[in-house]
């Protein structure tokens, strides 16, 4: 076991310093993560009367300020560097959410600002994360790191939510302001960390400055492949505005609401992930990444309908189970394949035509609107019918939706072939 151990180790330390700082930042930040997924919605939910249609207002808030602000992100990269602005989306997640759970009372407008705060950090965060990973990777470990990522992620969903869920069961709203100074702490370790390990003189980073500025104008007139990976980006939004809120949701409205409950039930269902993801970034490969994408796809879209049929504890508990086995395989499988997409074009096209970020922030729209179309429609559902009918009817409809992302990433991919040229 042990030589099992030390061999995994010397294999992440023949990694790139880049890679493993990112990861390392990653370790203690994806500890936050489940915390500003799920428990936010927790308390949006419990200030709001157990509103299902506020709690996706507020998550709709959020995605609304995403691109707006990778757009801002943008022209920011023109005075600032990637790692300062990488930094700053991690404060001001922990912030934001310290700010949010001060206020003694949430109305309407005060969860859409409330909404709108933590997005402008998200859109600060990820846009700039995906840049260092674009840039700090290649093709060839790309399996690997997000596995690692992914096994991180999924292991910090296993631990905190238990340990979250059992603290806020027994100290109530309370203690969700004591939860926000602990994310801070962890915040400011991670950013720490990226700031003594990460080397912002490689050539990639180096490469950076030079490119053209990014520009709005340039989201216009891209190349028609990484028009499908938009495609691609919409579909994979319809689902993701419900990863983290509709087990929360389901939670109140079918199991009772016990935010200890959600903590059991995520460390359960994540358990077995968390060691799966990492086993698939070692052993897998390139080609396997389609068909871990289509397990990911039908595991929402199965859990859906099997929740709309039976619409009960047991329905309620095998659809929040199958989604956070679900969530983390999709996005192992999927952003490697938007990445090669890049490098391919990035060649391709060079600077005179696109700097990398444009993709990038482009990405973040094509998200947007699949989140947007999806979120919507479960509102009008639970707005003009109920709250059951949103589960039962948006759920199923949504995820089989996505469905129709297999046989587009199947094209993608064939199009990244040696034979093909990616198309500019």
């Amino acid at each position: 076991m042990f030589d099992r151990l030390q061999t995994e180790y010397l294999h992440f330390r023949q990694q790139p310093r880049n890679f493993q700082a990112l990861l390392a930042a990653m370790a203690v930040f994806s500890l936050i993560l489940p915390i500003n997924n799920v428990f936010l919605n927790a308390y949006v939910m419990r200030t709001s009367q157990n509103d299902v249609g506020l709690t996706l207002l507020f998550q709709l808030a959020v995605y609304t300020a995403v691109p707006f602000t990778s757009v801002l992100n943008g022209y920011l990269l023109r005075h600032v560097k990637c790692i300062r602005l990488y930094q700053a989306g991690m404060l001001m997640s922990s912030l934001g959410m310290l700010v949010m759970t001060s206020l003694p009372q949430l109305s309407s407008t005060g969860i859409i600002v409330a909404g709108l705060i933590n997005g402008f950090s998200v859109g600060m965060f990820w846009p700039n994360r995906n840049l260092l990973t674009q840039e700090s990777t290649a093709d060839e470990n790309r399996t690997y790191f997000y596995g690692v990522e992914m096994f991180l992620q999924t292991a910090s969903c296993v631990i905190m939510p238990a340990i979250v869920g059992f603290f806020i069961a027994r100290t109530g709203l309370a203690g969700y302001k004591s939860i926000a100074l602990v994310t801070l702490a962890l915040t400011l370790i991670a950013a720490v960390i990226i700031q003594v390990r990460f080397n912002s003189t490689t050539p990639a980073q180096r490469q950076q400055t030079k490119e053209l500025p990014f520009s709005i104008r340039h989201l216009f007139g891209l190349p028609p492949l990484w028009i499908k990976i938009l495609q691609l980006s919409a579909l994979k939004g319809t689902v993701q505005g419900f990863i983290f809120t509709v087990p929360m949701l389901l939670t109140f409205a079918v199991l009772g609401g016990k935010e200890d409950l959600v903590g059991g039930i995520q460390s359960i269902g994540t358990l077995v992930t968390a060691f799966t993801l990492y086993l698939l970034g070692r052993l897998t490969h390139a080609r396997h990444r389609i068909a871990i994408f289509r397990l990911a796809v039908w595991l929402f879209a199965v859990g859906a309908l099997v929740n709309a049929g039976a619409y009960n504890k047991i329905g309620a508990l095998v659809f929040i189970v199958l989604v956070l086995i679900s969530q983390p395989l999709l996005d192992f499988a999927y952003f490697p394949i938007q990445m090669r997409v890049m490098d391919a074009l990035h060649e391709n096209t060079g600077l005179k035509r696109h700097c990398l970020y444009t993709y990038i922030c482009s990405h973040e729209f094509g998200l947007y609107w699949g989140r947007l179309a999806s979120c919507s429609f479960f509102i009008a559902c639970a707005y003009y019918g109920k709250a059951e009918a949103a589960f039962r009817i948006a759920l199923p409809i949504i995820g089989l939706v996505q469905v129709l992302s297999i046989p587009l990433a199947r094209r993608i991919l064939r199009s990244m072939e040696p034979e093909s040229a990616p198309a500019t």
